[in-house]
């Protein structure tokens, strides 16, 4: 009988084997402000249809603690050329009395509450809203104690392309991933 040491045969498993499977891509870091919620190239990968207003830039929300954050990639310049204009709000460890209105749509308004399939890996209720004609629309999420929003407008002279329902639930699976 050959006895080999403990490491050996280890080392032998390890070669007939193969190694062990990477472990698994970690997802993005969640947000620590609005800003952080989106990137300039995520929102322009859903709004294609013109270009996206500098960004992104913090903006004081009046009257709220460091939890309440929100940003904006526009520059509020007389558009000469159609862009985009978006807008992006988070709120985090909200109480709960200060999350009993948010994400659900409001009556006599174009709003909608979000159906279960679309809440999916979004999060526990929710709002879509498109207005003007569709050029701009807007989307909450809550999820536990948190809560984000994103709004999406199209802005400038001429014709310009409709936001959609299914832009605003594409952008909120991109935002929610840092939720």
């Amino acid at each position: 009988m050959i006895v080999r040491p403990l490491a050996l045969s280890a080392f032998t498993l390890v070669l007939v084997l193969g190694s062990a499977p990477p472990a698994p891509a970690a997802g993005p870091k969640p947000a620590t402000s609005a800003c952080k919620v989106l990137t300039a190239g995520e929102i322009a990968s859903v709004f294609t249809g013109a270009p996206l207003d500098p960004g992104p830039k913090r903006v004081t929300v009046p009257n709220a603690d460091k939890r309440f954050t929100r940003c904006e990639w526009d520059d509020h310049e007389n558009e000469t050329t159609p862009q985009v204009a978006a807008y992006t709000g988070l709120a985090r460890k909200v109480k709960a009395t200060q999350l009993a209105g948010l994400g659900v749509a409001d009556p006599g308004t174009a709003a909608r509450d979000l159906t279960k399939d679309e809440l999916v890996g979004l999060g526990d209720r929710g709002v879509v809203e498109l207005v003007q004609g569709n050029r701009y629309g807007n989307i909450a999420v809550v999820k536990g104690k948190d809560a984000m929003f994103v709004s999406v407008t199209y802005q400038g002279p001429g014709a310009l392309p409709q936001v959609t329902e299914a832009d605003m639930l594409a952008i909120a699976r991109l935002a929610a991933a840092r939720l």
